[in-house]
């Protein structure tokens, strides 16, 4: 998608050494295990074109979630396959709703000035062919709609927890971040019991022609992933 990396470009220089590039090939790259069990850095995921076909529980995925409940953050772009991705990978049951349609585009959300989206757009485009909500009752505990309306979110935080398993074969268990994170609109760090927490931001937009709006809430999705630092990591 060269319409995203031309709006990256100088956000990513902007910020370096915090925020990374990502896509699925780098899942075998050295860099992921280094830092998966780091805190904190944020990877920038572009749209997918396809689904990588990848046992959720092989140890590739495995660090990728690890990454993300140490207290760092994962942005998602894209579409269908973004959100198929995170089902599959992060075990989500995200449900799209294909055609949805609001005249007037989408609203910032209300908790959004909570998260740290304040001085965002007060609200982004919605084109049929380039944006993908999600239904709101789909998210799971913890989420955060920063921009949408009519129960759909466009754009989505999720907080996403993972705490030690005894069981050698399953060493994570996936916890709700009531069970584990601390309190606060945004749940980065470490909580009780080993159990630790990150975040998701999910912007379903494919980026190919993205208009002022969505390039700032690009924009301020990855300064909240590289100055959003927790108090604690595990």
């Amino acid at each position: 998608a060269m319409g995203l990396w031309n709006v990256l470009a100088p956000l990513l220089k902007a910020q370096p050494g915090h925020v990374m590039r990502w896509t699925p090939r780098d899942f075998h790259a050295d860099a992921l295990p280094r830092i998966s069990n780091e805190c904190c850095h944020s990877l920038l995921m572009p749209p997918l074109h396809t689904l990588p076909i990848l046992d959720p529980l092989s140890p590739q995925p495995q660090r990728l979630r690890n990454f993300v409940a140490n207290g760092n953050v994962l942005v998602v772009t894209g579409g269908i396959f973004a959100v198929e991705f995170l089902n599959k990978y992060f075990f989500l049951r995200l449900d799209p709703a294909p055609g949805s349609y609001t005249a007037k585009g989408w609203p910032i959300a209300k908790g959004a000035e909570e998260i740290g989206f304040a001085a965002g757009p007060q609200e982004v485009s919605n084109d049929a062919a380039r944006v993908f909500p999600v239904r709101e009752a789909s998210l799971p505990e913890g989420s955060h709609v920063l921009w949408g309306a009519n129960q759909l979110a466009a754009v989505a935080m999720m907080t996403f927890c993972e705490r030690p398993s005894d069981d050698p074969r399953d060493p994570f268990v996936v916890e709700k971040p009531s069970q584990c994170a601390p309190k606060g609109p945004s749940s980065r760090g470490g909580g009780a019991g080993g159990c630790s927490c990150g975040d998701i931001l999910l912007l379903l937009n494919d980026f190919n022609t993205p208009d002022a709006p969505w390039k700032a809430v690009l924009r301020h999705a990855i300064e909240y992933g590289a100055q959003n630092t927790p108090s604690s990591s595990s």
